[in-house]
C-alpha cells in the first residue's frame, strides 16, 4: 500500500479566511455503511476514528470554520451515535438538525426529505466519510461561475489514467447542486445521486459540470482510503492540538509512554497515554493506539488501529487490523494537558506525567 508521511509539502486550500458566509445549505450524508472487512460487524465508516476524533467528527468541525444557512446531517439507523459523536467535539457547531433516514431512501432520497429546510438555491453535498482539505466557498463559487445545475467534484484517477494513457477523474463523493435539481427526485423510493438524479438532470437539458479540486478530498470507501485519512491527520497537526509531542520523525506519544531499547518505530504512529511498547516491536505506520496500550516484545504492527488497553501477545504480528473498536464505547485517545518533565526514556519508563523519547 506504500503510505508514507511525505503530506508536509502538500499544501491545502484550506487555510482561506474562516468565519465568512457560503451562502448555502449544507447536507452531510452519513448513513452510508461500510463493512469494515475486520471484525465482522457492520460500521458506519462516518465514525471511523481519527487523533482526537472521528472521520465525521473531523468533517463537521472543518465545514463549521464557515457559516452555512442550514445544516443538516442524515443518517439511516445511525442517527444517535453520530448525534453523541457531534454533539462530544468542542469544535462542532450546535445548530446541527438531524434526519434519520429509516427506509432508507439513498442519498439522493435524503436529499428531497432535507430540502423543505433550505433556505438558499445552492446545496452543498458531502458524504460523512469524506476526508476534505479544500475550501468549501471556492467550491461553491465553482458551482456558480460554471452555470452548472450540479457540479460533481473530482480528483485525478491516476490509476485509470495509466491504463488509458489519458486524464482521468474520479468523483470525490462531494457535490453541488441548485434546489430546482432536486425537483427530478421522486417522492419515495431508494435514488442515487450518479445513478438516478444526475441523469434525469442532464436529460431535462440542465448543465451537470465537473471540477477538480486542488487539495486533497477523498471518500474513506475503503482500508487503504482510511489509511491516508489517518496519515492525512498526522501531516496536519490533530495529534498535536490533542497536546502530544512529536518525539521523532512522524511518531507522537501522549504521557507516560515507555518505549524499550530496539523497538523500530516507522511514522505515522501516534501513541496514547499509558502505552508500553516493548523490546524488538516493529510499529509500521499508520498505526494508531489508543490509551493504555501494550505492545509486547518482538511484535510487529503494520497500518493498524487498535482503541484504548488493547494488548498485543509477543512475537505476536498484525497487518491492516481495525481491532475491536466498539464506536458506542469510544476510542479511548485522552488529551494531554501541558508538558511536564521532558525526560528521555531510554529503555525505562518516563516519570509520572513525562512524555516518551526515543533514542
Amino acid at each position: 500500500m506504500g503510505i508514507s508521511i511525505g503530506f508536509r509539502n502538500q499544501t491545502s486550500a484550506s487555510g482561506a479566511e474562516a468565519g465568512s458566509s457560503v451562502g448555502a445549505d449544507l447536507v452531510i450524508l452519513a448513513g452510508s455503511l461500510g463493512h469494515d472487512g475486520i471484525n465482522g460487524r457492520e460500521t458506519s465508516r462516518a465514525v471511523f476514528p481519527v487523533p482526537g476524533d472521528s472521520l465525521i467528527g473531523t468533517l463537521v468541525s472543518r465545514l463549521a470554520r464557515r457559516k452555512w444557512n442550514t445544516t443538516t446531517v442524515c443518517a439511516n439507523g445511525r442517527t444517535h451515535l453520530i448525534r453523541k459523536m457531534l454533539n462530544g467535539s468542542v469544535s462542532c457547531r450546535r445548530d446541527l438538525h438531524f434526519v434519520e433516514d429509516g427506509a432508507p431512501l439513498g442519498p439522493a432520497g435524503c436529499l428531497r426529505s432535507c430540502a423543505p429546510r433550505f433556505q438558499t438555491q445552492t446545496v452543498f453535498v458531502t458524504h460523512g466519510a469524506i476526508w476534505l482539505e479544500e475550501d468549501p466557498q471556492w467550491m461553491v463559487e465553482q458551482h456558480r461561475t460554471h452555470g452548472n445545475a450540479v457540479t460533481v467534484f473530482c480528483n485525478d484517477d491516476t490509476h485509470r489514467a495509466l491504463m488509458f494513457g489519458r486524464t482521468a477523474l474520479r468523483p470525490c463523493g462531494v457535490y453541488c447542486m441548485d434546489h430546482a435539481a432536486l425537483g427530478h427526485l421522486q417522492d419515495h423510493r431508494f435514488q442515487d445521486i450518479k445513478e438516478q438524479m444526475i441523469p434525469k438532470v442532464r436529460d431535462s437539458g440542465q448543465r451537470v459540470g465537473v471540477v477538480r479540486v486542488r487539495s486533497p478530498v477523498f471518500e474513506v470507501r475503503d482500508w487503504p482510503a482510511y489509511m491516508r485519512a489517518l496519515s492525512r491527520s498526522c501531516a496536519n497537526g490533530l495529534a498535536e492540538r490533542l497536546g502530544f509531542e512529536e518525539v521523532s520523525a512522524g511518531v507522537w506519544c501522549g504521557r507516560n509512554v515507555t518505549i524499550a531499547p530496539g523497538a523500530q518505530l516507522n511514522g505515522p504512529i501516534v501513541l496514547g497515554n499509558g502505552c508500553r511498547i516493548g523490546r524488538g516491536v516493529s510499529l509500521i505506520g499508520p498505526v494508531m493506539l489508543g490509551d493504555l496500550c501494550t505492545v509486547e516484545d518482538e511484535t510487529v504492527l503494520l497500518r493498524v488501529v487498535a482503541p484504548s488497553a488493547t494488548r498485543f501477545a509477543a512475537g505476536s504480528v498484525h497487518l491492516d487490523r481495525l481491532i475491536s473498536y466498539d464506536p458506542e464505547k469510544g476510542f479511548g485517545l485522552g488529551r494531554c494537558e501541558g508538558k511536564a518533565g521532558q525526560d528521555r526514556v531510554g529503555g525505562t519508563k518516563a516519570s509520572r506525567g513525562a512524555f516518551a523519547r526515543l533514542e
